[in-house]
This record gives structure tokens, sequence and C-alpha cells, in this order.
């Protein structure tokens, strides 16, 4: 829904066949009109629908899983810790973490694809 969104703004902003609307006639939108710009500018559009979706996805996931587990994956993703490390910090086994990251990752997939079935949005292990 939100991609779709980013795609009726895109465009209104250049025209079905990729020109400028003939209303929005300034410099910068005679520009975007060039087909290396149009590309950045819908690549950029991309980029961020798939930075939103996933943070609302990650909001809904910290609300789904326990905070042990949410922890767990914070550590390993956002502070790029070993499992080991995590497993030290966390007073839990090795195994303990990768359980709970395994959970998180499935989760965090559910919520991205329930917000738009055709992210190509990778969660990547670590």
């Amino acid at each position: 829904a939100y991609r779709c969104w980013l795609g009726m703004i895109r465009a209104r902003k250049l025209g079905g066949d990729g020109r400028v609307g003939q209303a929005e006639e300034g410099n910068v939108l005679r520009q975007m009109a060039s087909t290396g710009a149009r590309h950045d500018l819908m690549a950029e559009f991309d980029r961020l629908a798939d930075q939103e979706i996933l943070e609302l996805a990650s909001s809904r996931t910290q609300n789904r899983v326990t905070a042990q587990s949410w922890q767990c994956f914070q550590l390993r993703y956002v502070e790029h810790l070993s499992g080991e490390e995590t497993a030290r910090r966390l007073g839990l086994t090795k195994n303990t973490v990768f359980v709970a990251v395994c959970r998180v990752r499935k989760t965090l997939r559910e919520e991205v694809l329930r917000l738009d079935p055709d992210a190509a949005i990778e969660i990547k292990s670590s």
C-alpha cells in the first residue's frame, strides 16, 4: 500500500510516459525527465519505501516477540555482536540466542510481507 502510494506520487510528478507534466515546468523537473534521473528517482522512492516498511515491520515485530528475543536480535543485528558475545551479555546459551534470533527474523519477514506482499526486503542472517 505504501509503495503504491509512492508510485502514485511518482506518476503525478512524471507523466505516464515519463515526461514531465505540463503544469510543472521548473528546471529540476526538466532534469528529472532524463532517463537516468528518472531511474535514480524511482530507485530512491523504492529505497525509502523499503526503509519505511522495515521500520514499521520492526515495530510490529518487537510487540509480538519477548523482550529477551528482541534484545538478542538487536545485539546480533544492530550492534553486530557475535552469538557468543550476545549470549555472554544476556546470560544465555548460544543456542538460546540462535533460536531467539531465528524467531525474530521469521516474525519480521512475516510482518514485512503483511505490509507489502511484493517486498524485496531481505532479512539477512548475520
